[in-house]
């Protein structure tokens, strides 16, 4: 259990941290070394403030800080083509830890500049 956001990605990151080593910049583009929280070195300082995920299914969210957006199975991202349908779901994790309340509704603004964000990151190409 940890208060930080860890993703999966994560994993190649923190083991080159934990062998000592860092990455190539081209390596693991979204991967951050968490072995400082790991080790207990550093717990306070947020490694990483957002995270981006995709399943196979074609389900694509963006979390930042406890804000997460839900865009809903018809995600594609090939290259530099990203489509975003318009079918969202926004939840406030520190509130709705259970994602029941979708908040889609009543936070347009906050939409649109969670949707700026990960089009930014998805054209970079990497969140690292």
């Amino acid at each position: 259990m940890s208060e930080h956001m860890i993703s999966l990605t994560d994993v190649l990151g923190t083991t080159a941290g934990l062998l000592g080593q860092k990455l190539p910049v081209e390596a693991g583009p979204d991967s951050f070394d968490l072995s400082p929280v790991m080790l207990g070195i550093d717990t306070e300082t947020p490694i990483r403030t957002t995270v981006i995920s995709q399943t196979a299914w074609g389900n694509l969210a963006y979390r930042n800080g406890d804000w997460k957006i839900l865009f809903r199975k018809q995600s594609k991202w090939d290259g530099d083509k990203v489509e975003l349908p318009e079918k969202l779901r926004l939840y406030n994790l520190a509130h709705d830890p259970s994602e029941k309340k979708d908040l889609i509704n009543q936070e347009p603004k906050r939409i649109m500049a969670m949707r700026a964000e990960l089009m930014a990151l998805l054209k970079a190409g990497r969140s690292r």
